[in-house]
């Protein structure tokens, strides 16, 4: 998909929130207004690659979603803690994905980068500090995983 000007990307966002909106009843929307209730609290990378509709098709009160970069527990705790312990949800999911690009910054270095990118990654340390490879790539999945198990 190529990159598009905002002014060419704004249409096309508000065209698929219309058709969403006109393809459901008025009840549809009327029975999540005071509550939500679901029954997953998914924590997962921020990456565009990975999308939480793996679990539902339609997602509305069935998912709540914290997203960041890296999928790191430490700096969404307090978003973590509110979907089990306020919402109540029965499953929590961390889903990584391979080539996650937190990870590889954080194994190259990211002194470079702007501080609040450095803060968060920050908090990667642990996790990867557990991985092992013979190679970039299998260190590389390897911290992956261990974030994942963090």
């Amino acid at each position: 998909m190529e990159k598009k000007l905002p002014e060419e990307a704004m249409p096309e966002v508000l065209k698929t929130n219309d058709s969403f909106v006109k393809g459901r009843r008025k009840e549809y929307f009327e029975s999540h207004v005071e509550a939500q209730r679901p029954v997953i609290t998914l924590l997962t990378c921020s990456d565009s690659r990975v999308q939480p509709s793996i679990f539902s098709e339609d997602m509305i009160d069935k998912v709540f979603v914290i997203r960041n970069i890296g999928n790191q527990l430490e700096n969404s705790a307090g978003s973590v803690d509110y979907g089990v312990f306020h919402l109540q949800t029965p499953l929590l999911l961390i889903l990584g994905h391979v080539k996650c690009g937190a990870v590889n910054a954080f194994l190259k270095g990211y002194s470079d980068e702007p501080e609040s990118i450095r803060c968060e990654l920050d908090h990667l340390h642990i996790p990867i500090s557990r991985a092992k490879g013979e190679d970039f790539e299998e260190l590389w999945l390897s911290a992956v995983e261990e974030n994942v198990h963090w």
